[in-house]
Order: C-alpha cells, then sequence, then structure tokens
C-alpha cells in the first residue's frame, strides 16, 4: 500500500498531546462581537482580492479571546493568498504596520488556477479509499474508514461525498487516529463541508499540526492551512460558502 501512504504526504510534526482530537481541543467560543469582526474582516479581504478567481471565504475563523483578526492579501493572475493573523489590538486588512506588530498566524488561505480540470484535481489528492483497500474500522455513522501504514505511520482514511479525508498518527498510536477519524465524523453530522467541484479533500494530524484542506473549483483549488488544531480547521472548512 505505498501508493495509499504516498499519496496523503503528510509531514509529521513533534507530538504534542491530545492535539489532533477534535472534541478534546475546544476552541475559543466565538462572541457575537468577534463574529461581527470577522465579517468585517472578510468585507476587506473581499475588496482586497482584485481577480478573476473564484473568491471563496470562511465565515469563521478561530482566534484567541482577547485577540482581534486581521489578515495580509497577495494576488496575481491566477493565484491569490490570505494570512489571517491575530494581534493584541485592530488592524486593518493590508495595513502597513502588520510588518512590525506583534502577530500570529491562525489561517492561510489559497487559490491556485491550473490550465485544465484534471490538472487541477491532481493538486487535490482525493482517493476513493474503498478502492485501496486497507484494514477496515468502524467510524460511527455507518461510516467505514480503511486504515493503512508505512514506516511507523498510520493513515486512516474514509469518504463522505465527493470528500476524502484522512487523519495521521504513529502505528504505536493507533487509538488517537481513530479517535480523531470518529470525531471528525460525528462533527460532520451537524456541520456541512462546501460542495466541491469536483472534489475535496482534508488531512487531519492526531499527533501534530500538519492539518490541510483542498477543494477543487473547477479548474482552480483552494487550500486552507496553516491551523493549529484539527477543530479550528474543521471550524473554518464548515463555515466556507
Amino acid at each position: 500500500m505505498k501508493k495509499f501512504v504516498q499519496k496523503i504526504a503528510f509531514v509529521t510534526a513533534t507530538s504534542v498531546l491530545g492535539i489532533g482530537t477534535v472534541a478534546a481541543l475546544p476552541v475559543s467560543p466565538i462572541t457575537a462581537k468577534a463574529a461581527m469582526e470577522t465579517e468585517q474582516v472578510m468585507a476587506q479581504v473581499h475588496d482586497a482580492l482584485t481577480t478573476t478567481l473564484p473568491v471563496t471565504l470562511p465565515h469563521k475563523i478561530p482566534v484567541t479571546s482577547g485577540k482581534h483578526l486581521t489578515a495580509k492579501t497577495t494576488v496575481s493572475k491566477n493565484y491569490y493568498k490570505v494570512v489571517f493573523y491575530e494581534t493584541s489590538h485592530k488592524v486593518p486588512v493590508n495595513a502597513k504596520k502588520l510588518t512590525t506588530v506583534s502577530k500570529k498566524v491562525v489561517a492561510r488561505i489559497q487559490m491556485e488556477r491550473y490550465t485544465t480540470k484534471a490538472e487541477a484535481l491532481s493538486h487535490v489528492n482525493y482517493l476513493n479509499y474503498s478502492k485501496y483497500g486497507g484494514q477496515k474500522v468502524a467510524l460511527t455513522h455507518g461510516i467505514t474508514g480503511y486504515q493503512d501504514a508505512g514506516a511507523g505511520q498510520l493513515y486512516t482514511s474514509w469518504n463522505e461525498g465527493r470528500w476524502a479525508l484522512a487523519t495521521h498518527t504513529y502505528t504505536n498510536q493507533n487509538a488517537r487516529g481513530v479517535t480523531l477519524a470518529k470525531d471528525t465524523v460525528h462533527y460532520l453530522e451537524t456541520h456541512l463541508l462546501p460542495a466541491p467541484n469536483q472534489y475535496g479533500a482534508i488531512q487531519l494530524d492526531a499527533v501534530g499540526k500538519n492539518h490541510a484542506l483542498r477543494l477543487q473549483k473547477g479548474t482552480a483549488v483552494m487550500t486552507i492551512d496553516k491551523v493549529t488544531t484539527a477543530k479550528g480547521l474543521l471550524t473554518i472548512a464548515t463555515s466556507v460558502r
């Protein structure tokens, strides 16, 4: 099953106790004031993205209580990038002071256009995991996952609609990957992922911070990463519309 492991292409990070578990890692509750600030930031980001690419933004980005959300945008003909930060004081999107103010990256969104839909799909890393086999594992809600291991790495993977999802852990910490997978399945029963055109893929790391989402939008691919928790990535992903 080497092809399976190579396709996932996780870069593992330092193990941190409980870092991947959706249920065990609550994000700071999003207050009405924070939600309003997020909408204001998204409006500024939208105005800054002068592009013919699809502008697809989330409505929720968790930040630490008492902190403020801001962003810096980069735009070219076939690409744009939005890096979201949390700061101690309000800072407008793309403000010059962003280069000197104390800040922490909380998420990054990129959109890149390719020549064809097939080329775009190749950058999504979508797989129909039932075709690759592996050790079956029940993930609740009637969903079956498939496990595969190699070089000390263990992946639990499954499909929901046009989405391919996978968790990563180490072979000696099998339970952490399965728990994260089950928590994710349960979370997605009440929180909807955006509809891809054609496919999407999510990788969640149960033993590190390497979480990522890739969403195909025709000949373009949206990527969300630089989010430190699985729950944080899922909160952002399910608010994308």
